[in-house]
């Protein structure tokens, strides 16, 4: 007999039990996933959409500043398309995106120096003030 989760049964009629709670968890484990990773897809585009307003506000000043927006605006069509096909782009991506933008800008002076994580957490917050905006 096979106890994926731990759930060992001390008598025979016990294992009925046991097999119903462990179909019930592995039940709920896929349910809970399902919903966060819709939940992350929805905060991911909400951030996305700030960070679109953000590039389109953004102002070149010389020759290399063009270059940079023009590079920009590429990296957030191919992102476009994968949150609209309903793939996740994760924080990490979004977070780097949102420091390149911030240093060629000369904006958030704050966020010039974060690491990879710490853009990722400022990204998801951003991304949650926003979604929590919309409704």
């Amino acid at each position: 007999m096979d106890y994926p989760l731990g759930s060992f049964p001390r008598f025979g009629y016990q294992e009925r039990w046991a097999r119903e709670r462990r179909a019930r968890a592995i039940a709920n484990s896929a349910i809970t996933r399902r919903n966060n990773a819709a939940y992350y897809l929805n905060v991911e585009k909400a951030f996305f959409n700030w960070l679109i307003q953000l590039a389109n506000s953004m102002t070149p000043r010389n020759e290399e500043g063009v270059k940079t927006i023009a590079a920009i605006q590429n990296k957030l069509s191919r992102i476009r398309a994968k949150l609209e096909g309903g793939n996740r782009v994760y924080f990490k991506c979004l977070g780097r995106i949102f420091h390149t933008i911030a240093v060629s800008s000369n904006t958030f002076s704050d966020i010039h120096n974060l690491d990879e994580k710490t853009l990722a957490s400022v990204a998801e917050n951003i991304g949650r003030d926003e979604l929590f905006k919309l409704r």
